[in-house]
């Protein structure tokens, strides 16, 4: 009967413990969505405002050269589980 009671106390440490881990991962996952869109929002103003204020003409011809070499974290890099974040 003891033996029992350790297993099961075990088992409710085990499931405490694996929730409290992807209950971080998702708060985790959401900072860094707050994060990205607030970064792009930024970018986006900066751009908008500076194309128009400096004439810079067809932005995106200048900045696609760049953008394709950065490397964003997708969904596929964030996971929770078994589930990707969003």
């Amino acid at each position: 009967m003891d033996n029992n009671n350790s297993l099961a106390s075990l088992s409710k440490a085990v499931e405490a413990i694996k929730t409290a881990i992807l209950q971080s991962q998702e708060r985790a996952a959401k900072g860094v969505n707050v994060t990205q869109l607030s970064l792009y929002f930024s970018i986006g103003r900066f751009v908008s405002i500076n194309s128009r204020l400096q004439k810079w003409g067809m932005v995106n011809e200048k900045f696609q050269p760049l953008i394709g070499e950065i490397q964003s974290l997708s969904a596929t890099k964030l996971k929770i589980g078994n589930n990707d974040v969003e």
